[in-house]
């Protein structure tokens, strides 16, 4: 049978002790164990409650909690109920005899997204929360209110890899400020480090040299031990200050909204990545809904940018076509002639064409709708120079549309 070891044994009390609680460090920490021990546990504890674990995609919360994680932890931690819980495979969810109910969920799709935050959780786990946008967890600060007559109080915990300083993480549990107001938290806010070196059941040293050679992104930030680090780069065009927030309002109050779409054309482990901006013009403002970049199969992407076009009523799908341009337009048509298209082209270097849109951000005129990690990082570490920051080539060009151009009027609507 396992028992804590003294790390979580601290992170126990932290969560004790707090509404909202990070456990945040290196990987194979032993993060996600406890977290999953935590929710086990308070089920037992509190009969006929509901408990909630989620990650950013429901394949690896699949893959990784349900399948390998918390079999482990029921079987290692609570063998006294191993054989008198029932499974469904199908709902990703487990009920054990009080009647309480631990339930495992991604937050890829809309409708999963809908469905699991309007209903009221004793405990929530965010496993892997750097890789989740602010906007699920700010909808559920606000679905989750304390029960009365209960003898529990709600708990929100958070795993994490090292993050950026910019990230939400960042804002919320360490500096214990809204990500997108900028105001202080009265909540109960705790913060736990771990590193590999917590978890004695691994080598530490031999995982931590094992995983550095990999030598990507998400390695890196696995093995780092420092805290949160601050985006590369130097003397960027725009500056922490520039970039104001604001709640998204009704897209039926916009002037116009606009898709922007910056484009791979290939997919492999060093290719680009798609850049996707949604953003919309309100009277002399402009808002930038959604913003992020990913590398996937270009025909896949596009199928995602015809969805967001449709989801948000945009007027036009601004796109970049230097690379790729006529292959790019002729996926879209391919998929939805209905999508009114305006390809654009690079004919200026990114830093001056980006220059116009610095402008708005000092006039403080651009609001962004979330703290949109991709594209923050790529505005404040950006010089000209490196990898391409495909995130910030959307949200440039669709604010120089919005900005410089006569807005799309369908013709079939007069």
């Amino acid at each position: 049978m396992w028992t804590l070891f003294d790390k979580q044994k601290d992170a126990l009390k932290l969560c004790e002790d707090n509404k909202f609680s990070l456990l945040i460090g290196q990987g194979r920490a032993s993060k996600t164990t406890f977290a999953v021990y935590y929710c086990i546990r308070r089920a037992l504890l509190y009969p006929n409650t509901s408990h909630i674990i989620f990650r950013m995609t429901h394949g690896s919360v699949i893959d990784g909690i349900f399948k390998q994680t918390l079999p482990q932890v029921l079987e290692n931690f609570f063998p006294y109920v191993s054989n008198s819980w029932s499974i469904n495979k199908t709902d990703s969810s487990i009920t054990f005899p009080n009647g309480s109910r631990l339930i495992l969920r991604g937050l890829d799709t809309e409708d999963r997204c809908t469905k699991i935050l309007s209903q009221q959780f004793a405990t929530v786990v965010f496993d892997e929360v750097q890789t989740l946008p602010f906007i699920y967890f700010s909808i559920l600060l606000t679905r989750l209110p304390q029960p009365v007559n209960v003898n529990y109080s709600v708990k929100i915990i958070c795993t994490a890899n090292w993050c950026s300083t910019i990230s939400w993480p960042k804002y919320f549990f360490a500096d214990k400020i809204h990500p997108t107001t900028k105001q202080s938290l009265n909540d109960s806010i705790g913060m736990l480090t771990f590193t590999s070196d917590d978890n004695k059941s691994i080598d530490a040293a031999n995982y931590i040299k094992t995983i550095s050679e990999l030598g990507d992104k998400k390695a890196a930030l696995m093995c780092a031990g420092e805290g949160f680090f601050d985006p590369p780069g130097a003397a960027p065009l725009w500056l922490i200050n520039d970039i104001q927030h604001i709640d998204v309002i009704d897209i039926k109050k916009y002037d116009d909204i606009v898709c922007a779409y910056d484009p791979a054309v290939s997919n492999t482990r060093s290719s680009d990545g798609h850049g996707l901006c949604i953003a919309g013009k309100i009277g002399e403002a402009y808002h930038i809904i959604e913003c992020y970049e990913r590398v996937e199969d270009p025909d896949l992407f596009v199928q995602e940018v015809i969805k967001k076009y449709h989801q948000y009523n945009c007027s036009t799908l601004v796109y970049e076509n230097n690379q790729g341009g006529s292959f790019i337009e002729s996926l879209i048509n391919a998929h939805d002639k209905s999508v009114h298209c305006q390809s654009v082209r690079a004919t200026q270097g990114k830093v001056l064409r980006a220059e116009s849109i610095v402008a708005l951000y000092k006039k403080q005129l651009v609001y962004h709708c979330d703290n949109f990690e991709d594209v923050t990082t790529q505005m404040l570490s950006y010089i000209g120079v490196g990898k391409s920051p495909n995130s910030l080539d959307a949200l440039v060009y669709s604010l120089k549309y919005l900005s410089e151009s006569v807005s799309y009027v369908d013709p079939n609507a007069i």
